[in-house]
């Protein structure tokens, strides 16, 4: 992440948004999945940019002024026909290395280069972890690209690539939203759970987490305070919801499902803390200054939480998907709650460290928005 501060009016207000001229933009990116985090990240998006946007998506959502066409390579590929420019990104497009899927992204932006187009790779999410050949073709690509800027600051030590006027890293674009500027709204003994289904085609391990969170719901109403768990995804986050209310021995526990996450994110102040297994709820929570208990699945979690001063605060659990960090990691309820129970003894030094590092973070991305409306605007 650059370090270079920007205006404090560039900081609490969008310099405004972004058209591109003639054909227009074309962002892809891993939108109409149903995933709140995406969702973000697509509505973030949208409010900086305008003019003639195209944006491939899974299933079509409620967007005005926006052109959705179904999302696949072949449509990624025509765009240059028809576009003047490609915005790749945001998102983790990336999370794990994919040679024969990086090679493709190669062949298609050498195409939309070839046509004389803009092609502008935007807090995209990259794995660091790749191939020799993956690292060659991703150098070429930020090399021949107009603007090569990962979410990671990792990617381009593993790249090998000094950070220069268009090539370096950024905060997540949602830290340039506007999902803090909301009133102020705290209920004094609420807080929030994102839970990750990642064992959903896993009746076992589905179970295991179920009842692990049930235990931790449960221990949190005993201590007095309400407890909602809100969705990240429409369907997956949607049933371990389900299954975990229906083991509460007490009443205490709200469930936000996905079709509601989107509206509910917009109080997120209103928590005492947060208990983050969504990366965009840690995002979310670093926004609204909410004390969090960072637990991450991934490296971009983990990196964000170690970021904020959130070390010794956060857990890693993932034993379903050993990619990540190379082995699989499991935790216990009583892990969670003896995190808690540090959170809340801790609770003014984390809102501190919160505090110190959200400038940072916010001014990073207003910071490459500014940069890509300046590309956008020649």
């Amino acid at each position: 992440m650059r370090k270079n501060r920007i205006s404090r009016q560039m900081r609490d207000k969008r310099s405004g948004v972004t058209t591109a001229s003639k054909g227009g933009i074309m962002l892809w990116g891993w939108y109409g999945f149903e995933n709140l985090g995406d969702d973000l990240l697509l509505e973030t998006m949208i409010n900086h940019l305008n003019g003639d946007i195209t944006i491939p998506m899974k299933v079509p959502y409620a967007l005005p002024n926006v052109n959705q066409v179904t999302r696949n390579y072949r449509v990624f590929a025509l765009g240059a026909f028809q576009h003047d420019v490609v915005i790749i990104g945001p998102g983790g497009l990336f999370p794990f290395d994919n040679k024969f899927k990086v090679l493709l992204y190669y062949i298609i932006t050498k195409l939309w280069i070839l046509m004389g187009r803009k092609v502008i790779f935007f807090g995209i999410g990259i794995s660091e972890k790749m191939s020799d050949l993956s690292a060659f073709l991703w150098r070429r690509m930020a090399r021949t690209a107009d603007l090569f800027i990962p979410r990671s600051e990792k990617v381009l030590e593993r790249l090998g690539l000094p950070e220069s006027e268009t090539i370096h890293s950024m905060a997540d674009c949602v830290f340039a939203s506007e999902a803090a500027q909301e009133n102020k709204c705290n209920e004094r003994n609420r807080v929030v759970i994102s839970v990750a289904n990642l064992q959903n085609d896993n009746n076992e391990a589905f179970k295991n987490a179920v009842e692990k969170w049930s235990s931790v719901v449960n221990e949190l109403i005993k201590k007095g305070f309400l407890v909602d768990l809100i969705a990240f995804t429409k369907e997956a986050d949607d049933k371990m919801i389900d299954a975990i209310l229906s083991t509460l021995k007490m009443e205490g526990g709200r469930p936000i499902y996905y079709k509601e996450a989107a509206k509910a994110v917009r109080s997120w102040n209103k928590y005492k803390f947060a208990i983050c297994m969504r990366f965009h709820s840690l995002v979310l929570s670093i926004l609204n200054d909410v004390p969090a208990i960072p637990i991450a699945y991934g490296h971009k979690t983990f990196i964000l939480a170690e970021k904020c001063g959130l070390e010794i605060y956060t857990l890693v659990w993932n034993t379903y998907q050993s990619e990540y960090f190379g082995r699989s990691f499991d935790i216990s309820s009583e892990e969670i709650i003896k995190k808690v129970n540090m959170l809340n003894f801790n609770i003014s030094d984390v809102k501190r460290k919160i505090a110190i590092h959200r400038e940072d973070l916010i001014a990073s991305s207003s910071e490459a928005f500014a940069q890509l409306e300046a590309v956008l605007s020649k």
